[in-house]
């Protein structure tokens, strides 16, 4: 039996400290049909030659002027021929069985995406996103409200296997920072049903340079105005999913306030909604406490960040 072809779209830029780890276990996939495509966003570092080094026949390596990372995926997806999607970050490591695991999923609840668990690691701390076992068949909204209240299915393009028509019509933002929520729930609402598997197998590595630990204003610009966006678009289609939205709102918010304690617009957002969030079902006791520490004692949080 000839399996689908399926496309993994590795975008690169200025990765040499971390592509060859991540090639590693890329090359280590047991998906017997798999088409893989290393996009070279305009790197000006060694992973130009690094990619090249592999001289391996089950990678392709595009290179491009440099349009940043929806750019890159975008690009991928144009020359994709696989009947179904997979994304990887090129300074993250992937369990040998990362897109098998996906497909079995997919395949298993007869869903138009899965989703699989993940690893966070930030230096030598690895800790998994879910500490259960859980095979199930979710409909939308209960994806969606997974998505929105917290880590169980994260919102990341990576973690997932999708079917590629999923993507017609729909592209990532160029030149915009986290775009990923700007696309992953638009693509959650053209499904009938998400395959979820919480076995980790994609390890998240969070570096000192990531997208994610750096403050700008952009960032804050964009992480906002694509959080409020999804989080009306959603209630729109599920008016249940309100509380899980506000509470998407207040994390964002919150997120970047522990970057920038005394930002005076992060700060009255979440003054004003303190109480309501502290009083949500979907509020754990730790984000209770972190969100009241964190408006009370912000010296605290830029001592820790330093």
């Amino acid at each position: 039996m000839i399996l689908p072809r399926i496309s993994l779209i590795i975008p690169v830029f200025n990765s040499e400290a971390y592509l060859d780890a991540n090639l590693k276990t890329v090359l280590k996939q047991d998906y017997p049909n798999l088409e893989i495509l290393y996009i070279n966003d305009g790197s000006d570092d060694k992973s130009d030659f690094i990619l090249k080094s592999i001289g391996s026949k089950k990678i392709t390596v595009y290179n491009k002027k440099n349009g940043g990372l929806s750019d890159a995926r975008n690009f991928g997806l144009e020359r994709a021929s696989g009947d179904f999607i997979c994304f990887a970050d090129s300074d993250d490591l992937l369990n040998e069985e990362y897109v098998s695991y996906l497909y079995y999923l997919l395949q298993k609840f007869k869903s138009e995406i899965a989703v699989c668990g993940n690893y966070f690691q930030k230096k030598s701390k690895l800790t998994k996103n879910t500490n259960f076992f859980i095979e199930q068949r979710l409909s939308v909204e209960n994806a969606l409200q997974k998505m929105l209240v917290g880590n169980e299915i994260m919102i990341s393009a990576w973690g997932k296997l999708y079917k590629r028509d999923l993507f017609n019509g729909i592209t990532y933002p160029v030149n915009r920072l986290h775009e990923d929520v700007s696309v992953t729930y638009k693509i959650f609402l053209k499904c009938k049903s998400i395959a979820f598997g919480s076995i980790p197998r994609y390890t998240y590595v969070l570096h000192e340079g990531s997208i994610i630990s750096k403050q700008c204003k952009k960032r804050e610009k964009d992480l906002l105005e694509f959080t409020d966006e999804m989080c009306n678009q959603v209630c729109i289609k599920f008016p249940y999913l309100k509380q899980a939205a506000k509470k998407r709102q207040f994390i964002a918010r919150l997120s970047l306030l522990k970057q920038d304690p005394y930002n005076k617009n992060l700060i009255a957002f979440c003054k004003t909604n303190l109480f309501i969030f502290l009083f949500m079902r979907c509020t754990s006791i730790k984000e209770k406490i972190f969100a009241c520490v964190l408006l009370a004692f912000p010296r605290v949080f830029l001592f820790i960040n330093k």
